[in-house]
């Protein structure tokens, strides 16, 4: 397995990653006017962190290239997603921000059942593993569907050892 270096992540957030699709998640795009998306995505938080461990915050984009764009210079190893805000978070010294919204998140985590499992411990996760994440987040999801009627779910890869099920 070839490194992770710059030149491959660059590749990737230019060329392979669901940029899209991930505005179109994190704005609400087929629940809104494109005027009111824009507006929705300005007011997300994004938060990246870059090789080295340098964790950056309060960052908002007004569309896809534009988000695109910063990908490509900042090639972060992980993105956080966070909440709206009442302004744009890259304008936190310049007013008073209050978060407004936030999704629903479960954490799943395979290194907290590590009294419980038998083939791995910590970080290590293998496809058993796999078949008992990918089984909370369906029973996450019956539960969430039937007794709180929520509709809209994404199971997303949490980077290290486990999955986030957002619930919007």
């Amino acid at each position: 397995m070839s490194a992770i270096n710059e030149v491959n992540m660059r590749e990737y957030y230019g060329k392979v990653y669901p940029v899209e699709d991930v505005v179109d998640w994190v704005s609400y795009r087929n629940c809104q006017s494109l005027s009111e998306t824009q507006s929705y995505l300005s007011r997300r938080e994004f938060c990246f962190t870059l090789i080295g461990d340098i964790f950056t915050r309060h960052r908002s984009y007004n569309g896809v290239d534009h988000l695109r764009k910063e990908l490509v210079n900042k090639f972060p190893e992980k993105i956080d997603v966070g909440a709206i805000y009442n302004v744009a978070p890259d304008l936190k010294k310049a007013t008073n921000i209050v978060a407004l919204e936030r999704e629903l998140v479960f954490d799943i985590d395979m290194s907290d059942y590590d009294s419980v499992r038998s083939c791995c411990k910590g970080k290590k996760v293998c496809q058993f593993c796999w078949t008992w994440m990918s089984t909370a987040a369906h029973v996450l999801r019956k539960i969430c569907t039937e007794d709180f009627g929520f509709k809209y779910f994404l199971p997303v890869f949490s980077g290290r050892r486990g999955i986030h099920l957002w619930v919007c």
